[in-house]
């Protein structure tokens, strides 16, 4: 197999995780507002999406570093994709409390479980 339809097929492997984390966000988001009203529920999906977009940044800047020729290059981008992406985060996380009347909670819980489906499917795919 072509190193190319490899690296496409991870590359859509990645993209499906992070479109499963918002989907995992949104269902609970959901169940949250059903349960204890719009602000907890919308809390919980703010809370994936700022989980989930550094995800998606990382997961483009990785792709695109697959072609560089050495090793070096290519870890060198993974290290600099990770320290954007937890930047990104904290940025993320504090522009939403400084603007948005979030559910401190309720957001926390939206992240932490993006974190977690994003664990639980990295642990299936690599086994």
């Amino acid at each position: 197999m072509e190193l190319r339809h490899i690296t496409d097929h991870y590359r859509r492997q990645a993209y499906y995780f992070m479109l499963l984390q918002v989907g995992v966000a949104l269902v609970v988001g959901l169940i949250v507002w059903l349960v204890w009203g719009f602000r907890s529920g919308a809390s919980v999906w703010v809370g994936g999406l700022t989980c989930a977009i550094p995800h998606l940044y990382f997961a483009y800047r990785f792709f695109t570093a697959t072609g560089a020729l050495a090793a070096k290059q290519i870890v060198r981008g993974m290290y600099k994709a990770e320290i954007v992406k937890l930047l990104l985060t904290v940025l993320l996380i504090v522009i939403v409390f400084k603007t948005l009347p979030v559910d401190v909670l309720a957001f926390f819980i939206g992240f932490i479980l993006a974190q977690i489906t994003a664990f639980v499917m990295i642990q299936r795919f690599f086994r």
